[in-house]
C-alpha cells in the first residue's frame, strides 16, 4: 500500500506539473504582452495547440479581472459568460499568492464534464489583480488509472486537497466529490505524524475498516489515499490459518 501510494502520488504530480508549466508560461506572456483583444485570436490558437499536446487537459482559459472570458483553447463561444463566482477566481482575486492553486472539482460550464482546476493569478504591472489563467484536467484521466488497479471489491483511491476536500474518488460517485474528510482519521491521526505512511483505520465516508497507504504529492497541496478492505486483505491468510489449525489438530488428536 505504501508503494502504491507513492506511485499514484508521482502520477498525480506529473500530470498536474505538465498543466502548471503551461500556466506559468501563459501568465508570463499575459503580464508582459497584456490582455489585448487584437491578440486574442493568436492566443487562442496557441492555447489550442498546447492543449492538444496533453491528453489529460480539458482546456486552458483566461479570464479578466471581472471574470469575463478572454480566451480559451476549446473554441467555446459562451455569450456573456462570467466565472467570477468560481472558487478559483475568488481565491486569486482575494489572495496575492503567485503560486498554483488547486480548487475543488467542478462540472465544466462549457462541456458538462467533471474536471479538476489548476490556476494562477495574473497581475497588472503595478501588482493589482488582472485576472486568472486556468487549466482544467479531466477527472477521467485519474479514474482511468485508478480503475485499472485491482483494489478488490471494496477498495478505494482518493485524491484529496490539503483542506480535506475530496477531488476524485474511486469508485466514482458524484455525491462524494467535494465532501470534507477533515474529521476523518487521515487528518486527525495520520497526517499529523508524517507526510506518508500506512495504517489500518475505518473510512470516514463509509465506515469500512481498510488497510491504508497515504502520501502527500510533492509540490502541490494534495494527498493520495489508497485503501484495501481489511477483510479482503486477510481472507486468504485466515483460510490458511484455519487449514493449518485443522491439520495440527488432526495430528494432535492422532
Amino acid at each position: 500500500m505504501s508503494n502504491l501510494a507513492q506511485t499514484l502520488a508521482s502520477q498525480a504530480q506529473a500530470s498536474i506539473k505538465q498543466a502548471d508549466t503551461l500556466l506559468l508560461t501563459l501568465v508570463d506572456r499575459l503580464e508582459n504582452d497584456g490582455i489585448d483583444q487584437a491578440r486574442v485570436p493568436r492566443l487562442e490558437r496557441l492555447l489550442s495547440t498546447q492543449r492538444s499536446e496533453l491528453s489529460q487537459l480539458h482546456g486552458l482559459f483566461v479570464y479578466d479581472e471581472e471574470g469575463r472570458w478572454v480566451a480559451n483553447s476549446n473554441g467555446a463561444v459562451v455569450p456573456d459568460a462570467n466565472n467570477a463566482d468560481r472558487e478559483y477566481f475568488i481565491f486569486h482575486r482575494d489572495h496575492p499568492d503567485r503560486g498554483p492553486h488547486i480548487g475543488p472539482s467542478i462540472k465544466s460550464r462549457s462541456s458538462g464534464e467533471w474536471i479538476m482546476t489548476v490556476s494562477r493569478r495574473v497581475n497588472h504591472p503595478d501588482g493589482r489583480f488582472a485576472g486568472v489563467a486556468l487549466a482544467t484536467i479531466y477527472l477521467s484521466h485519474f479514474l482511468g488509472l485508478y480503475d485499472s488497479i485491482d483494489m478488490g471489491r471494496n477498495g478505494v483511491i482518493n485524491l484529496i486537497t490539503d483542506d480535506a476536500t475530496i477531488i476524485v474518488r474511486r469508485p466514482f460517485k458524484e455525491t462524494e466529490i467535494g465532501i470534507s474528510v477533515a474529521k476523518g482519521p487521515l487528518f486527525t491521526q495520520l497526517l499529523p505524524k508524517g507526510n506518508s505512511g500506512t495504517a489500518m483505520v475505518p473510512s470516514y465516508v463509509d465506515g469500512v475498516e481498510r488497510v491504508v497507504g497515504f502520501r502527500r504529492v510533492d509540490g502541490y497541496p494534495l494527498i493520495i489515499y489508497a485503501a484495501l478492505n481489511k477483510d479482503e486483505v486477510l481472507a486468504a491468510w485466515r483460510k490458511e490459518v484455519l487449514l493449518s489449525a485443522g491439520i495440527v489438530s488432526l495430528f494432535l488428536g492422532f
